[in-house]
């Protein structure tokens, strides 16, 4: 019986001891079986978040856009491989984390996979556009992006969009809609106050799946609204005269008209609404947003036809309109007579104050001043007799008691400048420029590059010179020149439109416009003027003409050859404009996929 006992407690000791052995192992096989679903459910938040940061990145305007609020980001490319680095200030500052890689396609179809960890992303549903940082305050959230262009060809595309060359734009974060099955429409970006057009709206994209980290998906639909405004990178002007009625400026001579070619509208009169319309059409379409219209004085056709026609004229949108100032053609005669011509001073800048400056759409710079150009400002100066100064000075007296700070430009730096710091008019102008590019070019027929570069260097030493004396200097470009229609007496030798006589038509406006365009200022908004926009007499217009391909008649065209050249001159200032040094035209939505659950 004690030997079954002892049995019975040797079973009873192993059953304990294997009891226990279980209960240890079990508790810690739980606790890997822990520590492994722990491990799974981190990699899986990362899987989750890593594909939950998609974003998709669109160009929603092939023709360029106008360029968006300060809440950008500027985008700025790397030389050395297709990579292009943003940030959030135009200065090039480098913008912290998060980062974002985003695959471009020809198409511009753009792809962007985050590299954000999921634990770092915000959980905002609707994010807002990323700010660039503004004195005395609080940074916004920035965001930095790399751009990899990529092979692949897509299977839409627009046959009249050209794929961007380059590297430089603003990119904006639209809102993201709520999370549901298709995105909500976006709003559109704002303009920055170099603006002069209000974008139009886009369309909201839908792609048929999310996107993936491959540069290969294609959305089934491309924006379908008409081109928004191009990005205004410059603020380009023309010179623009209102001056031609049903006789097309009293029927005066033009050298288009006697080869047989005219303007692409006809002989019009710029009073027609239709007209008007059209040219601030083509206005747009090649980036010019400032008129600057010729003005002879109250009650001047010019006058009328820009107050009641222009400036009153539905399509008008945010053209700007500014003056010039006919000097020679209002106080010319009364430079014997001082009181005259203070007088003609006084009362044209009364006019003009009481019927123009209040406008909306009158043309303001640095800090909300009233532009007026003046023409032939350096031959008021050699008038002499302190002429030049007493007539600014009255100009801006006059103005001051309208409450304006008036801001006067003058036509002022002409071939070489000959007296450096001595130029009254450095002294007492807001600004110069050049209006006489014809004048100032030393080569006739061919103006070649030498003169090219000529015109160049004697402009340097005018803004050089214009620096020197706190004055600011505007560039001033044009096409080509041809007056013998209007003053054979004169004998002038037109400029042809080409370079060379190798050259393609449109080279010369090319060439200068690729030499002046670097000479903006920041101060003037980067401003650049083209003269002329239909000053038909001297042949410097970039109007849109029609006409066949000839040399004649020889005593007016000096063998030089003329052509019909359609909207040439617009798609050159267009693509210099915007497309200058290789400069990215078009304006991206970017759009998160990141949501709230």
């Amino acid at each position: 019986d004690d030997d079954d006992d002892d049995d019975d407690d040797d079973d009873d000791d192993d059953g304990v001891y294997y009891y226990k052995f279980c209960g240890y192992w079990w508790s810690k096989l739980q606790l890997f079986l822990l520590v492994v679903l722990f491990i799974a459910s981190l990699l899986a938040m990362g899987v989750i978040g890593y594909f939950a940061g998609q974003i998709e990145l669109r160009d929603s305007n092939p023709m360029g856009a106008t360029a968006p609020s300060p809440g950008g980001i500027y985008v700025s490319p790397s030389p050395s491989s297709q990579v292009v680095t943003a940030t959030t200030a135009r200065d090039g500052t480098p913008a912290p984390t998060p980062t974002y890689s985003l695959y471009l396609a020809p198409s511009r179809v753009v792809t962007v996979t985050t590299t954000t960890p999921a634990e770092t992303r915000s959980p905002t549903p609707n994010p807002t556009s990323i700010a660039p940082k503004t004195s005395g305050e609080t940074p916004a959230p920035t965001t930095s992006y790399q751009f990899y262009l990529s092979d692949e060809t897509p299977e839409e595309t627009n046959p009249d969009d050209e794929s961007p060359t380059s590297s430089t734009t603003w990119i904006t974060q639209a809102p993201s809609p709520a999370p549901t099955e298709e995105p909500t429409e976006e709003p559109t970006n704002e303009p920055t106050e170099e603006v002069t057009e209000e974008p139009t709206e886009q369309p909201t994209e839908q792609p048929t799946e999310e996107p993936t980290d491959l540069p290969t998906e294609e959305p089934t639909e491309e924006p379908t609204d008409s081109p928004t405004p191009p990005l205004e990178v410059y603020t380009v002007g023309t010179f623009y005269y209102p001056w031609h009625a049903d006789d097309f400026h009293r029927d005066g001579g033009y050298v288009r008209e006697v080869m047989g070619h005219e303007p692409t509208l006809g002989e019009y009169d710029d009073r027609d609404p239709e007209v008007i319309a059209q040219h601030l059409a083509w206005s747009r379409d090649a980036n010019i947003r400032l008129w600057v219209t010729s003005w002879w004085g109250p009650g001047s056709r010019e006058d009328t036809t820009t107050l009641n026609n222009i400036l009153t004229h539905p399509e008008l949108g945010d053209h700007q309109i500014a003056l010039f100032y006919e000097t020679t053609g209002l106080i010319k005669h009364a430079n014997t007579n001082r009181e005259n011509v203070n007088k003609v001073v006084t009362d044209t800048t009364k006019y003009i104050c009481e019927n123009y400056f209040s406008h909306p759409n009158y043309y303001t710079m640095d800090g909300g001043r009233p532009v007026l150009a003046m023409y032939l400002t350096r031959l008021v100066e050699l008038w002499g007799g302190g002429l030049l100064e007493e007539i600014v000075l009255l100009m801006r007296s006059t103005a001051a008691e309208y409450g304006y700070n008036i801001y006067i430009m003058g036509d002022h730096a002409f071939k070489e400048p000959k007296r450096g710091n001595d130029i009254v008019g450095l002294k007492v102008l807001d600004a110069v420029f050049n209006y006489d590019v014809y004048g100032s070019i030393p080569n006739k027929i061919h103006a070649g590059e030498d003169g090219v570069e000529t015109y160049q260097r004697h402009q340097r030493l005018w803004k050089d010179l214009a620096e020197q004396n706190n004055c600011d200097y505007i560039p001033v470009v044009a096409p080509g020149y041809n007056d013998r229609a209007v003053r054979m007496e004169k004998d002038h030798p037109p400029v042809s439109r080409r370079l060379t006589a190798d050259s393609p038509h449109g080279s010369l406006f090319e060439a200068l416009l690729r030499v002046m365009l670097p000479m903006t200022t920041e101060p003037t908004n980067r401003m650049i003027l083209v003269n002329s926009f239909n000053e038909w007499h001297e042949d410097s217009q970039i109007e849109p003409a029609v006409g066949t391909d000839t040399t004649e008649p020889e005593e007016y065209t000096m063998g030089v050859d003329y052509i019909g050249y359609g909207t040439l001159y617009l798609e050159i200032l267009r693509q210099m404009t915007v497309n200058y040094d290789e400069m990215v035209t078009a304006i991206y939505r970017v759009q998160s996929s990141d949501r709230d659950p």
